[in-house]
């Protein structure tokens, strides 16, 4: 068990026809579906993912979370209560809207002194940070799955 979060990538920068009807979209995550199962074995589930990260196992999740609280001390976190409150939650997202705030913590947490973070926290800027980005270049919601 652990948590992993993917960003889809957007319909529109998809390589395929994206007018036919037989492409399907979540409205809340951006997933892309393709309803004719004969046409949707020529499309591996990676062709229609921007970005996925293992972003850790249940027990380094813990830690993050741990970690986390000690540099973010005393305010509301959105890495806290919608990232690293569990190592394996999934169906959860955070929206564009929220890419902002999420940010501004993870720069937060880069400015601690090197020797305040852990190899494992590294990891875990690194890849909040690629998963940002990519919400925003794709214009589609960080998804926990």
């Amino acid at each position: 068990m652990g948590l992993d979060a993917v960003v889809y990538t957007h319909k529109n920068n998809l390589q395929i026809d994206t007018n036919s009807n037989m492409l399907q979209v979540d409205e809340e995550t951006g997933e892309v579906f393709i309803a004719d199962d004969n046409l949707a074995s020529n499309y591996p589930n990676s062709s229609f993912v921007a970005v996925q990260c293992r972003l850790g196992n249940s027990s380094n999740i813990g830690y993050l979370n741990e970690e986390i609280a000690n540099l973010l001390p005393n305010e509301t976190s959105l890495l806290l209560e919608k990232v690293v409150y569990s190592g394996s939650h999934s169906g959860d997202k955070i929206d564009l809207e929220e890419l902002d705030q999420l940010e501004t913590e993870i720069n937060r947490l880069k400015q601690q002194l090197p020797g305040q973070r852990t190899v494992l926290l590294e990891q875990f800027i690194q890849n909040m940070t690629e998963l940002i980005q990519a919400a925003r270049r794709e214009g589609n919601p960080i998804v926990f799955v």
